[in-house]
């Protein structure tokens, strides 16, 4: 299907053509909206409420929509466009979205013809499994959390996050955890009846007496997602400080990460001259995409799970970009930071190392750039 996405982003060209389409320049939501320059504009981002428009629709480089609001984060291209206005979501509703553009271009809706991916875009790395688990449990877990423990439903969750100076739309598809055990109890049972007792014992949340881990109460909960968008593994951080003798950080019992954090959005969002740093975790990742962000840099960071846990197969997520090694400024950061460019030595274009100006990690100069 990835031929007919890239004819349908070839067809929807025009910023201003595909907002109107999609009812971004008329009356209600996208009335505040303003021609930005030649082929570009600002209309009312479709991801957040806003009272002005932030979010900026214009050609890329290679003469296809790319969006990005300036507001709460958010970037994607005209599918992405297409389906938050239709109320899809670009990787589970995939071949609904690829209709209704396929409807707004007033072509032929593409089929799947081919497997060779779009030009646009480099070919997922092949990687070895790390264990023998990968069966799909944690995309279906990840289903239920998002209706019923998205992060916007959590107080402490969303007040972590403003602390931390992350966009709500960066961590949209996020979860949060409830801290009382009656309701987690209630949300084990809600997901043994979407996937059953055995994908439930499987997951890497249950005890072995099959209650809800109690470690994972109360927890920010972050999906990792595999390039095709499947939900990989979770990793749970602790809202404040951590309970006594509780980590910081939890992952799955009995499972290891496949996927760096991102390497989804790597795969369908960057351009062919978009650069890639590898940082450490996902709150590091979306802050540096933030300072990418601010200051105009073409770059998207994709989050290791610690910087000893590298795998010299995920430097093919940097074949034929700029590379930036960009890990946490402490003990393992620094020792592992060159190992880390000499497995990149000669797959990527070209390799910097390079630590946060402020701080240990990324979000400390986010949020030293925020006050």
């Amino acid at each position: 299907m990835s031929d007919g996405a890239a004819r349908l982003r070839d067809a929807l060209r025009d910023p201003l053509a595909v907002c109107e389409a999609l009812g971004l320049t008329g009356e209600g939501r996208g009335s505040r909206w303003f021609i930005d320059g030649p082929n570009r504009l600002r209309v009312r981002c479709p991801w957040h409420e806003e009272k002005t428009g932030s979010c900026s629709v214009t050609q890329g480089p290679d003469g296809t929509i790319r969006v990005r609001c300036f507001g709460c984060g958010t970037t994607g291209d005209v599918l992405s466009l297409v389906a938050v206005v239709n109320g899809l979501d670009v990787r589970r509703d995939f071949v609904r979205v690829l209709d209704v553009a396929a409807q707004i271009a007033g072509v032929a809706v593409p089929v799947a013809t081919s497997s060779t991916p779009s030009p646009r875009r480099a070919p997922a790395p092949r990687v070895e499994h790390v264990d023998d688990v990968d069966d799909g449990v944690v995309d279906l877990v990840a289903a239920v959390l998002r209706e019923r423990a998205p992060v916007a439903k959590s107080a402490s969750a969303m007040e972590y996050l403003r602390a931390r100076r992350i966009a709500h739309g960066a961590a949209l598809g996020w979860f949060a955890l409830p801290d009382e055990p009656h309701a987690l109890d209630g949300l084990r049972r809600a997901i043994v009846e979407a996937v059953g007792h055995d994908a439930w014992m499987r997951c890497g949340l249950a005890w072995p007496s099959g209650d809800f881990d109690p470690r994972w109460r109360g927890r920010l909960v972050v999906p990792w997602d595999a390039p095709n968008g499947a939900v990989d593994y979770l990793v749970g951080r602790a809202i404040g400080e951590p309970r006594a003798s509780e980590a910081r950080y939890m992952g799955l019992a009995r499972r290891r990460p496949h996927w760096p954090y991102g390497c989804a959005d790597l795969h369908e969002l960057a351009g062919p001259d978009t650069a890639v740093a590898f940082v450490e975790g996902s709150v590091d990742a979306v802050s540096f995409n933030a300072l990418c962000r601010a200051h105009g840099v073409d770059c998207l960071a994709v989050g290791l799970p610690g910087a000893d846990n590298w795998r010299d197969a995920w430097a093919a997520f940097a074949r034929g970009r700029m590379a930036v090694v960009a890990l946490d400024d402490d003990k393992a950061g620094v020792s592992h930071g060159p190992r880390i460019a000499l497995a990149l030595d000669g797959v990527a274009l070209d390799v910097t190392v390079r630590l946060p100006a402020r701080g240990k990690d990324w979000n400390d100069v986010l949020c030293t750039e925020a006050t």
